[in-house]
């Protein structure tokens, strides 16, 4: 598998080397639980390139689960697949169904993922809980105190089916491994005393190192056939141990996610994927058309951010060669539109948003910068929005019922708060977010009031901060290097004070 990959990259393949045989790497510390016995793989392959899909693992996962009879147990980096979790709900609400036990780490590692991964994660859960009529579920996450905010990371993608079936590999629970990434499991069946207890011990093994105990403990407390959770429930400690997860959704991010469609994909993303999933089948022969020109539109934009960064375009930029062609307008009032007209044309063609507002700040000063280009940026956002509105309205009327309406339904719930999150962690360009937003429901004077919000205090750190640095270079001294001082320790007690606040709200 690794060289057809390889060889799908484009790259030449090699001969296969001359090398030991199995028994010769096996390190000799390590003692091997079973022997000579059959492994099975499972894969995924999505479907690209005249390439049938394989969605190998994803049948995996689903039959094991269907087959439990005493317990499953999935340690995983993520959950936020949808067929394992409905596989899982049947399971549950089944009067003799197996045990559920679920360790997930108490949140992923980045904001980005915590906003995403994770809301998809507690939606699941949730469900979960819902069909728990027989109080067969537990969530956990891995406890180690003294970590303060931070936690165990869960890397691991496995999972044990009784003492029957162990599974490890490189797929997550998730939509993307049963089928858009390129996945493969390893996965042993029991057939026998002895491979029964080698799954059995490896799962006593692992409970052991998330209790802080030894696996005997562990093998005494759950005879064959016996319960997972009053195993794990016995066993806690005020050390290192196995917590309740919290399954509850939070409410304001629940409500701006998008489907999880868009954030989780199970197939490799298209004109014709939105089209299939997000415009009802009586409008899809119209909504291809309006949706790869919208796509295409949004491409184009980043094409031009990208253009600005990484080509000599971004020559233009220079704050000196800018405030040398304003010269010839003397009247102050002029300069100041011709200014703020140039950041909004600039703006609308993908020049960032923080290299105009930094541009500004050198050439008028850091108070009269701050109002330019704050002026400047919500005219940019406001006509991007009437464009977004004028060319997706009628799409959006044509959706009616879909996903995309529901979602932006959604965001107009929201209204300002959607808003001043967008601009406080932008997730694309601001154009971008201009465009889609204005093809939204989302109100203008909503649009307009969480922009002015959410820009405010970083347009206005950028421009203090562009005149204290310039000051410093200019006119070194005791004074300039302070107030630079301070407000670098603005911005970066900004920074970590908004991370805080995105961390604790998860």
């Amino acid at each position: 598998m690794a060289r057809t990959r390889w060889a799908d990259s484009g790259s030449d393949l090699h001969p296969l080397p001359a090398g030991p045989a199995a028994d010769g790497l096996w390190p000799e510390s390590l003692e091997p639980l079973c022997t000579d016995h059959r492994v099975g793989i499972s894969r995924t392959f999505p479907n690209y390139g005249g390439r049938e899909a394989i969605r190998e693992v994803e049948a995996l996962y689903l039959e094991s689960v269907a087959d439990a009879r005493s317990y499953i147990y999935v340690e995983n980096q993520y959950f936020t697949s949808r067929s394992l979790a409905q596989a899982l709900e049947q399971r549950l609400d089944q009067e003799d169904g197996p045990e559920v036990v679920l360790v997930l780490p108490h949140h992923t590692g980045g904001w980005l993922e915590q906003a995403t991964m994770d809301v998809l994660r507690a939606r699941l859960l949730a469900g979960l809980k819902q069909a728990d009529r027989h109080d067969r579920l537990r969530v956990y996450y891995p406890f180690q105190p003294g970590l303060g905010e931070d936690c165990i990371s869960v890397h691991s993608k496995l999972m044990i089916v009784d003492d029957r079936v162990f599974r490890a590999g490189s797929s997550n629970a998730s939509n993307r491994s049963m089928g858009l990434d390129s996945e493969c499991d390893l996965a042993i069946e029991a057939d026998g005393d002895e491979t029964r207890e080698a799954v059995r011990w490896m799962c006593n093994r692992l409970l052991a190192e998330h209790l802080g105990v030894e696996p005997e403990r562990i093998a005494e407390g759950m005879p064959e056939g016996g319960s997972l959770i009053d195993v794990i429930e016995s066993n806690h400690n005020p050390g290192r141990s196995l917590r309740p997860l919290s399954i509850e959704p939070e409410a304001a991010r629940e409500s701006l996610l998008p489907d999880d469609k868009l954030v989780d994909p199970d197939e490799p993303i298209s004109s014709d994927y939105f089209v299939n999933r997000f415009v009802p089948r009586s409008h899809r022969a119209t909504g291809r058309r309006r949706v790869t020109l919208f796509l295409a539109l949004i491409g184009i934009l980043f094409v031009l951010a990208a253009a600005w960064r990484w080509t000599p375009l971004g020559d233009w930029l220079e704050a000196d060669r800018i405030a040398a062609a304003l010269q010839v307008l003397e009247d102050p009032v002029l300069r100041a539109v011709a200014l703020t007209a140039a950041f909004v044309a600039a703006s609308l063609l993908m020049v960032p948003l923080t290299v105009l507002v930094v541009a500004t700040a050198l050439m008028v000063g850091a108070w009269q910068g701050f109002g330019l280009a704050l002026a400047g940026a919500l005219i940019s956002a406001m006509l991007a929005f009437t464009l977004g509105h004028i060319l997706s309205g009628d799409l959006l009327t044509q959706l009616t019922g879909s996903r995309v309406e529901r979602l932006s339904k959604r965001m107009s719930e929201r209204g300002i708060a959607a808003v001043i999150i967008l601009r406080l962690v932008p997730v694309a360009p601001f154009t971008v977010i201009n465009l889609v937003a204005g093809a939204s429901h989302l109100g203008p004077s909503q649009f307009i009031v969480g922009s002015a919000l959410g820009l405010t205090p970083g347009i206005l750190a950028l421009t203090l901060f562009s005149e204290s640095l310039y000051q410093a270079v200019a006119n070194p001294g005791l004074a300039s290097l302070g107030v630079l001082a301070v407000l670098a320790a603005l911005l970066i007690g900004g920074t970590l004070g908004l991370r805080r606040v995105l961390r604790s709200s998860r």
